[in-house]
């Protein structure tokens, strides 16, 4: 006699979701805290750079604004804690580099600004629990011929003290 198995296959369909950003940009950071998603910074198709962080809310498919305190492409994004982060970016069209960090706090719902140790744009970022590394500095030195400098420095941020050291 052979054993007789039977499975039970249950599908699960997945839905999908289709919404917009206000407005059509890219070189922006992207990050996932919650429910929420966080799409702050990049440029626009008229070159300008966007202070815009719009805010998606995934249970209610509904979205939210904030501003960050400086308009600028490529900034780091990412969420530790209580906290969103985004660090760091560039205007191309005054080659001008941010250490600038905006926090946002998801319990007080509010916003605070920190500083880099180093200007930079391109930034790598990683959380752990309430620990965030920012990484990955670039410096532009000359637009033409296009020279960078790189930075070895690795900012660390401590979201449940609000503390920084590199």
């Amino acid at each position: 006699s052979f054993p007789i198995l039977l499975f039970s296959i249950i599908a699960i369909q997945a839905q999908s979701i289709t919404t917009n950003l206000s407005q059509a940009r890219a070189q922006m950071g992207a990050v996932a805290h919650g429910t929420k998603v966080y799409f702050g910074g990049g440029v626009l198709a008229s070159n300008a750079h966007a202070d815009l962080v719009e805010i998606y809310d995934l249970d209610s498919d509904s979205w939210e604004t904030a501003r960050l305190s400086i308009a600028r492409s490529f900034p780091a994004a990412v969420a530790a804690g209580d906290k969103v982060l985004f660090a760091g970016g560039i205007k191309f069209l005054t080659l001008q580099e941010y250490a600038t960090v905006d926090i946002y706090d998801t319990l007080t719902n509010t916003w605070s600004v920190a500083e880099l140790s180093t200007p930079g744009f391109y930034l790598q970022s990683v959380s752990y629990e309430n620990t965030v590394l920012i990484a990955g500095f670039q410096e532009l030195v000359s637009p033409s011929p296009l020279m960078l400098r790189f930075s070895n420095a690795v900012d660390i941020y401590d979201a449940a003290s609000d503390n920084w050291r590199t």
